[in-house]
């Protein structure tokens, strides 16, 4: 869950065209965060390539992540147990990377 400060801000998305007869509902919607395509429940049982090509179509949704998102690029664990000593080190090599937002 994001709190206030995390939530992407959606600047833009796609809206399908030809699409409003698939649907009883808008072809999209957006609440907040979060946009919905669909629910397209009125498409034919077969969907042949001439119909795939009419009305198949590429969306786009442009939003705004300010925060570092941390992604895992190596991680070596290294763990040493001392049967004398009663001890137990442990030592981590962590290379991390920011996956989020260019």
């Amino acid at each position: 869950m994001f709190s206030r400060g995390m939530t992407p801000r959606i600047i833009s998305y796609t809206t399908p065209k030809n699409v409003e007869s698939f649907t009883e509902n808008t072809p999209v919607s957006k609440s907040g965060a979060t946009v919905v395509y669909g629910p397209y429940d009125i498409i034919p049982p077969s969907a042949s390539s001439s119909f795939v090509g009419q009305y198949q179509q590429p969306i786009t949704i442009h939003y705004n992540h300010d925060q570092a998102v941390l992604e895992v690029l190596k991680l070596k664990r290294s763990v040493e147990i001392s049967h004398w000593g009663a001890n137990l080190n442990t030592e981590d090599n962590i290379v991390l990377h920011n996956a989020g937002p260019k």
